[in-house]
């Protein structure tokens, strides 16, 4: 049995869908798969210990986002000191610094890199058949080990170019209920979030999904996507869909015919997603996007300065956002646009314009954010001063998003900490505290789903910015 560890703690609450593929995946090559969120599910220390008992793993997958390095560090030790499986490492962090961490943390046994499925499969076949060794660990490409005391790191494993040879995600071992996503397109217990590409094209200095996902754009089918929403409706009773890909729309064509389908088939759902203001063709994409159930699109804008935008490859214009949010709002599909603070080259007044801009676009949403330089980025190269903290866990716990509870943790020529967090209190009054934005929020209010949605939405805004929207900046 290989029990996964989910420790993937974002701000909306959603499935996590890199460990279910991992699992389906596992389970189609014959092997006992069961995976664990403690957080989500409410297990404690005590109850792990006892599930690892009771399941004696061979193998104990944890994964973990960069803020929760130093959590997937302690819990690797409790592991090691209860059970003799092998603890292997896996995610963005661990793509990242594969031979660090197995250098300079003996609780990990093995690191895996960049796409998990095949990796972890072919490691559960040699550990199943009493045929582990570390020399033969060699052939199993997309790993990091150690042995007597020298760091091996195999040959990079090829991304997987037929992403529809992927069983859906196994998201029977959790379930669905214990995600309760909110923000997005209303509070409800029905609500999934689906992966229907993996790879981006697009070079952001500041993202870093291509560590595990690639630049290539791999997308599954349109059958494949109306079946596992089918899926997903038929034995969960799903009503809702966020389609968590990097950029949803940026094969017209294959949105063209999920669009369709969903109207043809009559399948009544509700949809968000994720995308590129340059990707958005026309008024009729739109229009058809609407009439299939989409409710609501979030655009990466990150700034309203249009040198920074060059500066951070965005590969967007201005004048591209403007038309695109134009455009959505004129066929009445709702919008959250993304903002960042802290970009190397900012200044006070190029975040006055990036504030001023936002409330030109006018999304449904804002949310504002101050530069978190992950590592594997090419904003991090731009921070050596980081660089000297990179194998201490605790380090890594301040690097969470404004959204997510976290304070800035880089400063810039002229711009302290202090007030580049400031910086987002002062945009967050100003964007909200409107009486045309409160009146136009208030008018679209269809539901009651809606209706508490925005309400937690307002009543976390004040929570995180009660005591300094007091202050006068």
């Amino acid at each position: 049995m290989q029990i996964f560890e989910a420790m993937q703690k974002t701000a909306a609450r959603y499935f996590p869908l890199g460990l279910g593929y991992i699992s389906s995946y596992m389970k189609s090559k014959g092997h006992d798969v069961l995976i664990v969120d403690p957080e989500m599910q409410g297990i404690t220390e005590s109850d792990l210990h006892e599930i690892i008992k009771q399941e004696n793993p061979g193998i104990v997958g944890l994964s973990s986002v960069t803020p929760n390095f130093s959590l997937a560090c302690k819990m690797a030790k409790k592991i090691k000191s209860i059970s003799g499986a092998v603890v292997v490492y896996g995610g963005i962090h661990a793509s990242t610094f594969a031979e660090r961490i197995i250098e300079h943390h003996p609780e990990f046994d093995i690191v895996v890199y960049g796409e998990g499925e095949e990796t972890m499969s072919e490691l559960a076949s040699m550990i199943e058949n009493n045929k582990f060794s570390h020399d033969k660990l060699k052939s199993i490409k997309g790993l990091c080990y150690r042995d007597n005391g020298t760091v091996y790191k195999t040959a990079v494993r090829p991304f997987i170019e037929d992403v529809d040879s992927l069983p859906f995600p196994d998201r029977d071992s959790i379930g669905l209920d214990v995600y309760k996503a909110t923000g997005h397109i209303g509070v409800s217990s029905k609500v999934a979030n689906v992966l229907t590409s993996r790879g981006c094209p697009a070079r952001c200095t500041f993202c870093e999904s291509f560590l595990t996902m690639g630049y290539k754009f791999r997308a599954h089918s349109a059958d494949y996507v109306l079946a596992e929403i089918r899926n997903l409706k038929e034995r969960y009773g799903v009503e809702q869909i966020v389609f968590n890909d990097d950029t949803f729309t940026i094969n017209y064509d294959r949105v063209k015919t999920i669009c369709e389908r969903l109207i043809h088939d009559n399948y009544n759902i509700k949809w968000f997603c994720f995308a590129r203001v340059n990707t958005i063709r026309d008024e009729e994409m739109l229009r058809l996007m609407k009439a299939s159930g989409c409710v609501q699109i979030n655009f990466g804008v990150e700034t309203g300065d249009e040198t920074i935008m060059k500066s951070i490859k965005k590969g967007i214009t201005l004048d591209q956002a403007r038309k695109a949010f134009q455009l959505t709002h004129k066929v009445g599909i709702k919008t959250s646009a993304g903002f960042i603070f802290g970009f190397p080259g900012e200044t006070k007044d190029s975040i006055e314009r990036t504030i001023n801009f936002a409330t030109e676009l006018n999304p449904d949403v804002a949310l504002f954010n101050v530069l978190v330089p992950f590592p594997g980025t090419e904003t991090f190269q731009h921070y050596p001063q980081l660089h000297n903290e990179i194998d201490n866990p605790g380090f890594w716990e301040s690097f969470k998003t404004a959204s997510a509870g976290g304070d800035p943790v880089i400063e810039l020529p002229g711009l302290t900490k202090e007030e580049l967090k400031m910086a987002i209190v002062r945009a967050n009054r100003r964007y909200y505290i409107r009486l045309g934005y409160l009146v136009r929020q208030l008018a679209r209010i269809r539901s009651y789903y809606e209706l508490k949605s925005n309400f937690i939405g307002a009543l976390e805004l004040l929570q995180k910015n009660i005591k300094s929207f007091s202050k006068k900046i």
